[in-house]
């Protein structure tokens, strides 16, 4: 009488461990699968992630270049700013003296 009660305990557990089994495979096929597993989920994610800094620096960037564009067209200061100090602009009536750089570190 105890093989009677054996066989059926291993059928049991052989319906159990089945799809135990095959829950387990589907898992790791979920896992380790490179083009739609969740390792390609996370790199994904991490890629949004980056880009969605990146657009938030470029709109930073370009509110502030609007702004300078801005002061460009209407603010005489800022006109006069960028034409002494980068286009390398002097008034009519000024005198321009340049130094060389040994001179101008001389004590």
């Amino acid at each position: 009488m105890a093989r009677s009660r054996r066989k059926p305990e291993r059928i049991r557990w052989a319906l159990l461990a089945a799809p135990l089994i095959a829950l387990v495979a589907a898992f790791a096929t979920l896992v380790l699968d490179r083009e739609n597993g969740l390792v390609s989920l996370i790199v994904l994610q991490e890629r949004v992630r980056t880009t969605d800094e990146r657009v938030f620096e470029l709109k930073t960037e370009r509110v502030k270049l609007a702004e300078q564009a801005r002061r460009l067209r209407f603010d005489p200061l800022e006109i006069e700013t960028v034409a002494r100090g980068v286009l390398g602009m002097v008034r009519p009536d000024e005198v321009v003296v340049q130094l060389n750089e040994d001179v101008a570190a001389a004590p």
